[in-house]
């Protein structure tokens, strides 16, 4: 892994999912805002030990965590994220304060909440924030990615939480930033191809 960007999406599945993981090549002195993620699921609950020395991480994946307010406003990039993980928090989880997500490569408050919507989550959306409740997700098999390759990595997560198949339109957004995305998760255990 070469950039915390990245790690972001491995972090997250690897929090979610059952068994342990160790990330080699982390840099969390990495400007990049994702580097948060780590601190917010240690507060949600996970299990993740930083090995600054050694630029690693180990994560012992599915512990319980805990829903929460977050304020995501220096961290938009993260919503998409965030709301898949809050989907498996006892509670509901509120990412606050990031009214700007809606005018990235798309409207990421809309592009989740419909998403997650589909998939059986508990979601409602407000101006600059998304609630979401812990929620059992099912596959779906046509949601939007809009072209957006945060949207689509994310939706991809809540897919392997879910029963079921889901399809995801538009993932080849995700050769703009993470062409490995599928490659990776499949290390980690996903059943997930790209289709032409």
């Amino acid at each position: 892994v070469s950039c915390v960007y990245e790690t972001a999406y491995l972090v997250a599945a690897a929090v979610m999912l059952p068994g342990s993981v160790v990330l080699s090549g982390i840099d969390m002195t990495d400007p990049q805002g994702d580097k948060r993620l780590v601190a917010i699921l240690q507060e949600m609950g996970a299990d993740i030990v930083i090995d600054a020395e050694q630029q690693r991480l180990i994560i012992h994946g599915g512990r319980p965590l805990r829903g929460r307010d977050i304020d995501a406003n220096d961290i938009p990039d993260l919503l998409p994220t965030l709301a898949v993980i809050a989907t498996q928090a006892s509670g509901k989880t509120r990412i606050a304060n990031v009214g700007h997500a809606r005018i990235k490569e798309t409207d990421r408050i809309h592009s989740m909440a419909e998403g997650l919507a589909h998939m059986g989550a508990k979601v409602a959306q407000g101006k600059d924030y998304l609630m979401i409740h812990q929620s059992e997700l099912h596959g779906a098999l046509k949601l939007n990615g809009y072209d957006d390759h945060r949207t689509v990595m994310a939706l991809a997560l809540a897919g392997m939480l879910a029963t079921g198949e889901s399809v995801i339109e538009g993932a080849e957004a995700i050769n703009k930033t993470f062409p490995q995305f599928v490659e990776m998760m499949r290390s980690l255990g996903a059943d997930m191809e790209m289709k032409k």
